[in-house]
């Protein structure tokens, strides 16, 4: 993972019966010359037995190697003895899907747009909950199904992440997105 790239990252964790999970979502660069991370959300996941999905999109602040779940320790750790026979709780995670994502505004917009430096509005039109990152930055539209950014903010980046629709005959997402340049 690179800070020129944004990635989309979709996982569960397994609940746990017998306690709560609290859990940081950490990027680590754990290399013989750099040894630095950065910590990308704090997730907690109650007591049960089912499995609870997360998403989030993450830019990266530096380049980095691995992608960690490290579990807030508690005085339950100090008593409970895993299956490979040592104390502490394990957790279960299950990657959904990891990906990098395409930014339209330099892969397709400037292509049909040769003098385009940066988008000065956008209105997107799409499903409620559809997932955006603009300039690195996780956005989702809300319920109305309608999202305006028109604050004279310079956009320099914009990623969709569209989901499968239980509704379209193809079965995807669409959105429609309308925009100023500069």
């Amino acid at each position: 993972m690179n800070n020129k790239n944004s990635y989309y990252l979709r996982f569960g964790v397994r609940q746990k019966s017998d306690s709560e999970q609290t859990f940081y979502l950490k990027l680590k660069n754990n290399s013989e010359t750099e040894d630095n991370e950065q910590i990308i959300e704090t997730y907690t996941v109650n007591r049960g037995t089912d499995i609870v999905y997360f998403e989030n999109i993450i830019t990266p602040n530096d380049t980095y190697n691995e992608v960690i779940w490290e579990l807030e320790r508690t005085a339950l750790d100090y008593r409970t003895v895993n299956p490979n026979g040592i104390y502490g709780r394990l957790m279960e995670v299950q990657i959904e899907q990891y990906a990098r994502l395409i930014d339209i505004l330099k892969n397709d917009l400037k292509a049909t747009y040769p003098d385009l430096k940066y988008l000065t509005k956008i209105g997107v039109q799409g499903p409620p909950a559809l997932l955006m990152c603009i300039n690195g930055e996780q956005i989702r539209i809300g319920k109305s199904g309608i999202y305006e950014l028109n604050n004279g903010m310079n956009i320099t980046s914009i990623s969709f992440i569209p989901k499968y629709s239980s509704i379209a005959s193809d079965r995807l997402d669409y959105f429609i997105m309308d925009f100023e340049y500069e």
